[in-house]
């Protein structure tokens, strides 16, 4: 199908016409992205670990003494 719409082109629902570069160039977006996100998705126990360190850091400094 990818190599279908390369040589062809597409017509988008609004008329505009898109050549074989700029569908491959959108492939490859989509690619990228996707396994961006999904690299990004192993890391989410330490960024929320790293949220919590942060708000108790911030609770000790902003702590007023009762003195």
């Amino acid at each position: 199908m990818g190599g279908f719409l390369r040589w062809t082109g597409f017509r988008t629902y609004t008329g505009e016409f898109l050549g074989g570069g700029e569908i491959i160039s959108i492939i490859f977006l989509l690619l990228l992205s996707t396994i961006s996100l999904a690299g990004a998705g192993s890391n989410l126990p330490s960024i929320s670990g790293a949220r919590v360190a942060g708000k108790m850091a911030f609770d000790v400094i902003d702590h007023v003494p009762g003195i």
